[in-house]
């Protein structure tokens, strides 16, 4: 993915004295590093803030500092357009989407943005398909990165006709379940696509996913750097 360059070194003292006093949390390792030692950003509007780095194993060590900006209702998110019903609670919740990425706060140089997925064949099967305007044909799952200001569930399960070729043919029964568990501070959002399906024109889409909580330091998570 095409990243544009920042100016990364104005962002060193403010991001350091925010992320002093959070907790120190190791992740990776990220299966294609072929590096040595560089800084790990937390993404945000104002550019990257350094908040931890990578060694030459491709471990990660971070200490993300809570988010400071305004959080996006998850009733604005998730709900169901079709049948059946899905619950947040608290009903106010709100959450912030982030990022991580690999840089080189000294030399302001990106080498890429960290990404999260059940496998390393799901994530090259996922950006190669994003890459194309679709989705991958095997199952696997994504994750995302996301502070949350305090614990929040959010259970349901929606289904619906899907129309794969616009009107044309048979539909198909879409299905999303929802069991979304989040603690307070920075969670991964697992979306596990178990399967899918491919339209006349070979555009793939989601038929049947599941949604779930995980920590950010879930063994189950492969890390992939998207030096694109």
């Amino acid at each position: 993915m095409a990243t544009p360059t920042y100016a990364i070194a104005t962002a060193v003292g403010l991001a350091l004295s925010s992320s002093v006093f959070a907790q120190e949390r190791q992740l990776g390792p990220v299966g294609n590093w072929q590096g040595s030692t560089a800084d790990v950003a937390l993404m945000s509007r104002e550019g990257p803030e350094p908040v931890g780095g990578i060694n030459d194993a491709g471990l990660v060590t971070v200490a993300l500092p809570a988010s400071d900006e305004e959080g996006r209702p998850f009733a604005s998110i998730f709900g169901c357009n079709t049948e059946g019903e899905v619950i947040i609670s608290p009903a106010d919740a709100t959450f912030t989407p982030g990022g991580l990425a690999i840089v080189d706060m000294a030399g302001e140089e990106f080498f890429g943005e960290l990404l999260a997925f059940s496998s390393a064949e799901y994530g090259v099967a996922w950006l190669d398909a994003m890459g194309q305007g679709s989705s991958p044909e095997m199952p696997g799952a994504r994750y995302q990165l996301v502070h949350v200001s305090g614990p929040v569930t959010v259970t349901g399960r929606c289904e619906g006709d899907f129309w794969v070729d616009g009107g044309a043919g048979s539909a198909v029964k879409q299905v999303s379940e929802y069991d979304i568990k989040l603690t307070a501070g920075w969670n991964l959002l697992k979306t596990d696509t178990r399967s899918a399906v491919t339209s006349n024109l070979g555009v793939t889409f989601p038929l049947d996913t599941r949604m779930e909580g995980a920590a950010i330091t879930s063994e189950e998570v492969y890390w992939h750097l998207d030096s694109e």
